[in-house]
């Protein structure tokens, strides 16, 4: 409820080993990149998605991504290409990010009628799958650069240095 992520110890249950702060909302969802171990994403009822390093010093998001003013459900990371990752929000709308296009805005969004509370994407193919608080599913083709034509053709090591270096903080940030 407090917006903590909370890395916890299968040793130690009484105590976690480390804090992530950031969220101002419950966290809805976190998901490890499958291109890189130490990144993970959360998103949450404060309307964001966040991009986490695991292995930073600092224990706070690398990137946060907003795109509307409603709660995000759910938020996945794509197989095929590594800065490219998905999120529903509660007011039925699917936002797909890349984030080495922009962390501003993402490069597709659709809006659908219900309350989106899944998102996946498939394994193989460049498809996305929007799930519905009602029970309904709904199923993209991606097109563009986010669809990972290219990027399929990139080794595992190619894309986890795309996605580390997309997410690291800009030289300009730590002008004080």
């Amino acid at each position: 409820e407090d917006g903590f992520i909370l890395k916890c110890s299968t040793s130690y249950s009484e105590q976690h080993l480390e804090a992530f702060t950031g969220h101002r909302g419950p966290v809805y969802r976190l998901a490890y990149s499958p291109f890189s171990p130490e990144v993970f994403l959360s998103c949450s009822a404060d309307w964001t998605v966040k991009v986490w390093r695991a292995e930073a010093d600092t224990k706070e998001p690398m990137l946060s991504l907003q795109a509307s003013m409603h709660q995000v459900t759910d938020s996945a990371w794509s197989p095929l290409t590594a800065t490219v990752l998905a999120s529903v929000t509660a007011d039925g709308r699917l936002d797909l990010w890349d984030l080495e296009q922009s962390t501003l805005d993402p490069v597709a969004t659709t809006t659908l009628e219900s309350r989106l509370s899944s998102v996946a994407f498939a394994a193989v193919d460049p498809v996305v799958v929007a799930g519905g608080a009602s029970g309904e599913i709904t199923v993209f083709r991606v097109h563009g650069t986010a669809s990972g034509t290219m990027a399929r053709a990139q080794p595992v090591e190619q894309q986890r240095e795309r996605l580390l270096r997309t997410i690291e903080p800009s030289p300009l940030a730590e002008i004080k």
